[in-house]
């Protein structure tokens, strides 16, 4: 890895067995209109070529760093990339994703423009590395958003997913002095999303799609486990923790409105099957008890509700009990 050099934007790339994808995905951030910018690959412990084809690159291009680091998962290959960057502002993107030619030079003339912490485009799906055309650029109208109208869009039907997920945007690189993304997780962006807004004090989106989301089978995405609903849960808890915590009751009680219901349907689904989930039903339990406070103090549950929130607290066995 080179010594520290100034740029503008850096670009965190975490990379892991991706040798299929990769190339097409670092020339599409090479070929950027805007080119101050360093881009930091972080092999996560590729066991395919994608560590060599990081050093190659190295070797081409002065504003390429490469760390190769033991697998820890996206998590910590983005914080990694965090802890090294030294960029004014903060891009993400997948290693087997590409983006449009202008994407950076975009987003950095809307944060420079509208002085906005996080600017946010649009973002398209693609089926096939070989077919992504570039269409021409004319750019759609700037929506402006405070930190509080931003979280508030977190289930906006048409923004939410765009708010949330992480490659989509450039960020002020200070957002992140005292935040980290949580290792270990799936849905790691749900979990990192309403933190990051609710630093920033203004953020502003575009809707043209700049970025371009690679479907393919076999993505961390694409698999589904008890492991990602769990994570999706937990998430969601943690999200109505940060809204009650900061102050945000009313989003806060609206998140609970359906935890309650998808904590015990996924409850339930664990408990019914083999032991192997035992540490699931104990890691979401813990959690619940965290939330018992929020759960409480809605006027929509029943009390027959509450009161059995508090027997499934204090003893699930007697709550299966009286409760069937």
């Amino acid at each position: 890895m080179k010594g520290k050099l100034m740029a503008e934007i850096s670009i965190i790339v975490p990379v892991y067995n991706v040798e299929k994808y990769l190339e097409n995905c670092i020339e599409s951030i090479l070929n950027q209109t805007f080119k101050d910018f360093e881009l930091i690959l972080v092999d996560d412990g590729s066991t395919d070529n994608s560590g060599k084809i990081c050093d190659i690159y190295e070797k081409k291009d002065s504003r390429i760093k490469v760390i190769h680091k033991n697998n820890g998962g996206l998590s910590s290959a983005r914080n990694t990339g965090l802890d090294i960057a030294c960029g004014k502002y903060i891009g993400f993107v997948d290693s087997d994703d590409s983006i449009h030619p202008k994407m950076y030079e975009v987003l950095y003339n809307l944060i420079e423009k509208y002085k906005s912490d996080i600017s946010c485009c649009n973002y398209k799906y693609t089926y096939d590395i070989s077919n992504q055309n570039h269409e021409e650029l004319n750019l759609n109208e700037v929506i402006e958003m405070s930190n509080i109208e931003a979280i508030e869009k977190l289930y906006d039907k048409d923004l939410g997913v765009r708010l949330v997920v992480a490659w989509n945007k450039l960020y002020n690189k200070r957002l992140f002095d005292n935040i980290r993304y949580k290792v270990g997780r799936l849905h790691e962006d749900e979990f990192m999303a309403h933190r990051i807004l609710y630093n920033s004090k203004k953020i502003t989106y575009v809707d043209n799609e700049l970025y371009y989301y690679l479907q393919r089978e076999g993505s961390i995405m694409s698999q589904i486990s008890y492991k990602r609903k769990v994570d999706t849960l937990l998430s969601k808890s943690d999200r109505m923790r940060f809204c009650n915590k900061v102050g945000l009751t009313s989003m806060s009680d609206n998140i609970c409105k359906t935890y309650e219901f998808e904590f015990f349907n996924l409850y339930k689904q664990l408990l019914n099957e083999d032991s192997e989930n035992a540490e699931f039903l104990k890691e979401i339990r813990r959690d619940f008890i965290l939330n018992l406070y929020i759960l409480l103090r809605q006027k929509d549950i029943h009390i027959k509700e509450k009161i059995s929130c508090l027997i499934f607290a204090v003893s699930p066995k007697v709550y299966r009990i009286c409760f069937n």
